[in-house]
């Protein structure tokens, strides 16, 4: 009896070259197989939910608020940095542990590798950005609701409650 084994490869579908799906796949492994995404992660969350507590519990005392919104999402600005860190990370390490020969030799065009890495970074920074961003929200907002501190009234964050 015979058996016929089906491999389907995604390589040899479209014109024996790999393209941006199979660059994404091994950028999106390799981004979370390092050490440091994790705990650049972990250093994100950190800091935007502390700074936001620090700044939006700094308000309680106070009887009118000019910008809520600017104090509560003020661990951004350094959010930005730590994703930055983490961006420069992700390149860097390749180069560091001699992995970017295995890169090159599976996928000899560098824009496509440059553009995963790019969409890798990208997507995990619009989706920690998005979750940490409505949750500092309603933080701060639950911070500043049993206090005096109430949003002014002409201010475009008043109507957004």
């Amino acid at each position: 009896m015979t058996t016929t084994l089906l491999i389907r490869d995604d390589v040899t579908e479209s014109n024996s070259r790999a393209g941006l799906r199979c660059a994404l796949r091994g950028e999106w492994t390799k981004f979370w197989s390092l050490r440091s995404a994790g705990w650049s992660v972990f250093a994100l969350a950190l800091v935007t939910y502390g700074l936001c507590y620090l700044s939006t519990n700094a308000l309680r005392s106070q009887a009118r608020i000019d910008d809520p919104i600017m104090r509560v999402l003020v661990g951004f600005n350094f959010g930005q940095f730590v994703m930055g860190v983490l961006g420069v990370l992700f390149l860097s390490s390749e180069y560091s542990t001699g992995q970017i020969r295995s890169t090159v030799a599976a996928m000899p065009r560098p824009g496509i590798v440059l553009g995963a890495k790019a969409i890798v970074v990208g997507g995990v920074g619009l989706a920690l950005g998005e979750v940490l961003s409505f949750s500092t929200y309603f933080l701060g907002r639950f911070i500043l609701s049993d206090t005096r501190a109430r949003y002014p009234s002409r201010s475009p964050a008043y109507f957004a409650c």
